[in-house]
């Protein structure tokens, strides 16, 4: 399923629409003629969610973006014509390196037992994806200077990833944001921790 709905998302983005996570079974998706229940359509979003695959606001109630839209890494999975279930690697040389492994028998152009191919998606991407996620889930700080503060350091990332993109500043940037999500117990809960994870993650993809 997880394949079959990163294709969906990323056909129905493609198309210019912007659909709910719920969309999907009414079309019919089904395992072996068995239909697919709304706790798959939960969890499997949240794993692509968790893997970087798809973006979107997430509520409380439920695990999955509520608007599911593909990342640049998704979006690249599904160009590819992988699987998401397939190994993948990050590099962190100034860009992001994903790097998928095939193993014999696979119909390969390269003809080799094992072969490795990589795609360098940037850093401005992921800054954005982060800029994206943040902004999604800032109704759920409660405290309003904190997320005012938020807010404000989340508008001077993405001004500086869409403008002058200077790695140094957009360290800066991205840094305190890191640590103010880590060191707020409140907030992160709030938040969500996998976002002090992809903050510093992005950090390792910065240019010296």
């Amino acid at each position: 399923m997880r394949d079959e709905y990163l294709v969906w998302v990323v056909d129905r983005h493609d198309a210019g629409a912007s659909p709910t996570g719920d969309d999907f079974l009414p079309t019919g998706a089904n395992y072996l003629g068995m239909p697919y229940t709304q706790d798959d359509l939960e969890q499997t979003g949240n794993w692509l969610y968790e893997g970087r695959f798809i973006k979107g606001p997430i509520a409380d109630q439920r695990p999955d973006p509520l608007r599911p839209s593909p990342t640049a890494k998704g979006r690249w999975i599904v160009g590819q014509g992988k699987s998401v279930n397939e190994p993948t690697n990050d590099a962190t040389a100034g860009g992001s390196t994903y790097t998928d492994h095939f193993h014999t028998p696979a119909n390969v152009a390269q003809g080799s037992s094992d072969v490795h191919q990589t795609i360098n998606i940037g850093w401005q991407d992921q800054a954005r994806e982060l800029v994206d996620e943040i902004s999604a889930r800032l109704d759920r700080v409660e405290n309003d200077q904190t997320r005012e503060e938020l807010a404000a350091g989340v508008e001077e990332l993405r001004v500086e990833v869409d403008g002058q993109a200077r790695p140094t500043v957009v360290r800066g940037i991205v840094t305190k944001l890191g640590i103010a999500i880590a060191i707020g117990t409140a907030m992160a809960s709030e938040l969500g921790t996998e976002l002090t994870q992809h903050a510093f993650q992005l950090l390792g993809q910065l240019p010296a």
